[in-house]
């Protein structure tokens, strides 16, 4: 006995999902597809009605109590890191190049 076949958009409904999602479980090879018609530019194509049961059941899954709950997360550090004072650093920068540009401007006194 033959399986019924089905348009995508029935096949689409049948999921509930788009037929542009339907095209692209067929691009992965996760649904079988039949040709139904001889185009090339746009083939015409069905769905068995089996396939797309057994995409179903190989999608079914339960969630395991032991990995669906939610942990806190661990928010203890190991790596020795310090804490940076950045207008500290800001500040000696700035006056670093305060030096220099005052360096700059005794030497062209002298120069003259």
């Amino acid at each position: 006995m033959a399986d019924q076949l089905l348009t995508p958009t029935q096949a689409a409904e049948l999921l509930g999902i788009s037929t542009k999602t339907l095209r692209e479980h067929v691009r992965s090879g996760e649904i079988a597809v039949i040709s139904t018609g001889c185009g090339m530019k746009r083939p015409r194509v069905a769905y068995a009605a089996s396939d797309i049961q057994d995409f179903i059941n190989r999608r079914r899954t339960r969630l395991c109590q032991s990995t669906n709950t939610k942990t806190a997360r661990s928010t203890n550090t190991t790596f020795n890191s310090g804490v940076i004072a950045f207008a500290a650093l800001q500040e000696r920068r700035a006056e670093e190049r305060r030096n220099k540009s005052s360096a700059k401007s005794v030497r062209r006194q002298k120069q003259l």
